[in-house]
């Protein structure tokens, strides 16, 4: 039985050999049945480089191939095909089956064929199935003749429909009683839950922010490094049950950093990006991303990791090379003209010196416009000092670095602050108090919490509320000189209310920002037993933390009704600094989703290859064998950063690079167009196709991929859906919608 498949063979790297010396190795192939391509190079000390290739043809006398999908839902209708083909020089009768294992299947056909292979001919099988509940297919094609035999096996994931949500809200408990009215879920949510549980300190938070860490489902530098950020937090707290590859979540981040640096020493979100030329489009190496990647690297090494010195190295001093902060603008140049009574060679002395400072001139702003277009197309307005004092920030610390940064301030957005905040309080500068009063201005005071007040759009520096509230009480615990703990405290308490409504999840940048801020902060004495009343509509719980108890949790037995509010009080004459968190689970059905749109819209279609164009589908019934252009559309009014698409594949489609494959008679050209360029990294999953943009315009932008029909059969197509990976104030999605194909006519 053929199971185990692989693209790479062997791999063998960091070989010394002596002179004349050679070397063999014996590889155990996979099962695959194709042509393998060995390639074997060299290097030598005087940069000599050799190359080599060979190829090797694995088959079998009879073979069998499987052709099915990777993933169905329940309902959906497959024809699962298996193609048989023998290499002898006369027919060959042969006994061939599909066979079907798993839970909840109805069948239609899975006996045996026989049949007759001609010649180094070949022919196909198959059977249709439509699982109704979720779990795992297994699909065996096995064929047996004269010559041999050839048996092959593919999984074929039944995944569920129902995708997780949940609204998270969490606060303190202070002496006065809380009541929270509980959010409102969509109208198509099903199976709500409510768990409500009291902490001590910030433990529950915690818990909530590592688990949306280690669930995030993209992977660019930034969220690989906030991850392993989190998960060295979690290794720290000796809490990995929930995350047990949190070390090598860590190591993953350290051993491919340089994967994600220019030349220049810049960090690139996508390692597709690295050393590209940026061409005006935003390619750039990232200063914000840059100094993230320090103030990360300084987390993990305070954490006993050993950080990558040649990348940390080459970053500073990519960040060095940024120019200062300067509010002044460039003085104009004065024309300078000669003497009355110069002769003639003076004067033409003069006058090439001012041709050439006038061609010195257009060439310096040739320069600034080509700056200023590549600035724009990152959604940056020239002369925006953001970058230059961010840099400075993070590796200056000389007196004119501070000094030019404090020049730059009231020009600088609130994160540019926060950092530059840490940069002087770091240097003793000493305008660091009056920094701290400026910033503090923006989290006006409520009660016992400050809170910030607004988002001005900090996307651009992956930046949100809450990520700036984690991080300016990340700076106030480093530099507790700057303020006393009743500030730290009151941006502590105001956290909680950015969670007002309910929360489905925290981006990675807010995540790793939260999680070092609480570590800072002091747990609660755990040497002291705390009780806290806790009631939703009729329905009433104790939630009682005896001495050495972290936490305790309440599962309500009934869903709250609409209108019911959840009552948390501790128990009178009781101060203890607990923290609580609310969250409310429920499931919406993919089978059944609707379109919805907040601060951009999405919109999904189909189109099928015919007569060397793509035509609607709708009228064009789609055959196995048949092209699909998979088109996203995605409008949005005003500009945005760090825009994420993930489509859903439907089962009997398999993505694939169209420009790489070979259509007769196609002009590639023109039918093979990927949309808008603002979509620079494409993840061609099989299962969940991945667009991802750095900076998207206000305007209209399509985006395509390219599939080919594998399987007929009746598929689900779930929603595709847009969110910015930092903040979530704006998402999108498409509603669901069925894909059939019919069988391929016979020949």
């Amino acid at each position: 039985m053929r199971t185990r498949f692989a693209d790479t063979a062997f791999w063998q790297a960091g070989i010394v050999l002596a002179p004349g010396e050679s070397r063999s190795f014996e590889v155990a192939l996979p099962d695959n049945l194709t042509r393998w391509r060995a390639v074997a190079w060299s290097g030598d000390a005087d940069d000599g480089f050799e190359q080599v290739d060979a190829t090797l043809e694995v088959g079998l006398p009879v073979e069998a191939r499987l052709q099915v999908p990777v993933r169905l839902y329940p309902g959906d209708r497959a024809r699962l095909a298996a193609h048989l083909r023998q290499a002898g020089d006369t027919a060959l009768p042969v006994q061939a089956r599909i066979a079907v294992q798993g839970d909840g299947l109805g069948q239609a056909d899975a006996g045996g064929h026989a049949l007759t292979l001609a010649a180094r001919g070949q022919a196909s099988i198959a059977t249709t199935i439509q699982p109704s509940a979720v779990g795992s297919v297994q699909v065996v094609a096995s064929v047996d003749a004269a010559t041999g035999r050839d048996a092959i096996a593919a999984p074929i994931e039944v995944a569920s429909p129902l995708v997780a949500a949940r609204r998270v809200q969490a606060g303190w408990l202070d002496d006065a009683p809380v009541a929270l009215k509980m959010p409102t879920l969509p109208a198509d949510a099903r199976d709500p839950h409510l768990t409500v549980e009291v902490s001590r300190g910030g433990g529950g938070l915690v818990e909530r922010w590592t688990r949306d860490l280690h669930a995030y489902p993209h992977r660019c530098w930034e969220q690989i490094l906030s991850r392993a950020v989190g998960a060295a937090l979690a290794i720290e707290r000796g809490d990995t049950a929930a995350w047990p590859d949190a070390a090598a979540v860590v190591q993953e981040a350290l051993d491919n950093a340089a994967v994600f640096q220019d030349e220049e020493g810049g960090m690139h979100y996508f390692a597709d990006e690295a050393g590209m030329d940026d061409g005006g489009f935003g390619t750039r190496g990232q200063v914000a991303l840059t100094a993230y990647t320090l103030q990360a690297f300084a987390w993990l090494r305070l954490r006993g990791h050993v950080v990558p010195e040649q990348v940390e190295r080459e970053a500073r001093g990519f960040l060095r090379s940024q120019p200062l902060p300067s509010p002044e603008d460039t003085a104009p140049s004065r024309l300078v003209t000669p003497p009355a009574d110069a002769d003639a060679a003076t004067r033409a002395a003069f006058a090439a010196a001012q041709t050439a400072a006038a061609a010195a001139a257009a060439a310096d702003a040739a320069a600034m416009a080509g700056e200023a277009a590549a600035a724009r197309a990152q959604g940056v307005a020239p002369g925006d000092r953001n970058d230059a004092a961010l840099a400075a920030a993070t590796v200056r610390r000389e007196r004119a670095g501070l000094d030019n940064l404090w020049r730059s301030w009231d020009v600088l957005a609130l994160p540019t602050r926060i950092s530059g905040l840490r940069a002087l309080a770091a240097g003793r500068h000493p305008a660091a108090s009056e920094a701290l009063a400026s910033v503090l201005a923006r989290f006006p005071e409520r009660g016992l919490a400050r809170r910030l007040d607004r988002d001005d759009g900090w996307a651009r520096w992956m930046g949100s509320r809450m990520r700036e509230q984690c991080a300016l009480i990340g700076v106030l615990n480093d530099h507790p000189a700057l303020a006393d703990r009743q500030v730290r405290d009151a941006l502590l308490k105001g956290l909680v209310d950015l969670y007002a409504g309910g929360t489905a999840s925290v981006d990675t940048q807010t995540g790793a920002y939260c999680l070092v801020a609480m570590h800072g902060a002091t747990a609660a004495d755990p040497a002291q037993p705390a009780t806290v009343q806790a009631s939703v509509g009729t329905q009433q719980s104790t939630l009682s933390l005896p001495v050495g108890a972290p936490r305790a949790r309440w599962s309500v037995p009934q869903a709250p009704a609409p209108g019911d509010m959840l009552a948390l009080a501790q128990a009178p004459g009781q101060r203890a600094w607990l923290g609580y968190v609310a969250d409310l689970g429920y499931h919406e059905d993919a089978t059944h989703a609707r379109a919805s749109a907040v601060g951009l819209s999405l919109e999904r279609r189909y189109d099928v290859l015919r007569e060397g164009r793509w035509q609607a589908t709708g009228p064009h019934p789609v055959q196995e064998g048949d092209w699909i252009r998979v088109t996203l559309v995605v409008q949005t009014a005003s500009p945005r950063h760090f825009v994420a698409l993930t489509d859903d594949v439907p089962g009997g489609l398999r993505p694939t690079d169209l420009a790489l494959s070979a259509v007769a008679g196609l002009d590639l050209k023109q039918v093979s167009s990927t949309g808008s360029g603002v979509f620079g990294t494409r993840r061609l999953d099989p299962r969940a196709p991945k667009f991802y943009a750095e900076y998207l315009p206000a305007g209209r932008h399509e985006v395509h991929y390219f599939a080919r029909v594998a399987n007929a059969g009746d598929y689900l197509a779930a929603p595709a859906t847009a969110e910015l990976m930092y903040g979530n104030a704006s998402h999108a999605r498409t509603a669901s919608d069925r894909f059939p194909v019919v069988p391929s006519p016979s020949p």
